[in-house]
């Protein structure tokens, strides 16, 4: 049994800051342990530059650029514009859109516009019916001076005014 000398270890290259930590979004998103299409998104939402090309094509991009926009607090715009979506987009955006409005509609919380409106006007009926027959109605029974009904009067003027101006 013999014993060999001991080679050393090649001698460490020194790192070029500009190329030393350059890479492609799949290898950074590997290295930093999150998925690659969610980098991408930060990457291009955080306007980073590329440091230089692959052979294959593929940009690479400084790790501490990367990293600065993968964890930064920032938050990530999440909005779309119809109108830039493409096609096949576009009829997944408006499927996703009538699900949505078929779900509210089976929980009770949408009504049919037309539906709506109609409540609204029956509301509306009942509280001008309300305020137009109060006053008479209290006339009838004889329990109010002239006096509190004027008073009674003028605060259901005040409330109907205050109906009739709301927005809804």
């Amino acid at each position: 049994m013999g014993f060999a000398a001991i080679k050393d270890e090649e001698p460490e290259k020194e790192l070029d800051s500009d190329q030393s930590f350059n890479f492609t979004i799949n290898k950074s998103a590997a290295i930093l342990g999150i998925d690659r299409r969610t980098l991408k998104k930060r990457v291009l939402t955080a306007e980073c530059k590329p440091k230089e090309k692959t052979t294959n094509g593929y940009l690479k991009y400084s790790l501490a650029d990367v990293s600065r926009a993968a964890f930064s607090n920032e938050k990530i715009k999440r909005g779309y514009v119809v109108e830039d979506l493409l096609p096949k987009e576009l009829a997944e955006h408006f499927m996703a859109r009538k699900r949505e409005l078929e779900v509210l509609q089976q929980e009770s919380e949408l009504l049919i516009y037309d539906e709506a409106a109609v409540k609204f006007a029956e509301l509306g009926q009942q509280f001008s019916k309300f305020f137009d027959t109060f006053i008479d109605d209290l006339e009838q029974t004889q329990l109010f001076t002239v006096e509190q009904l004027e008073q009674m009067q003028n605060l259901c003027d005040e409330q109907r005014i205050v109906f009739a101006e709301a927005e809804f």
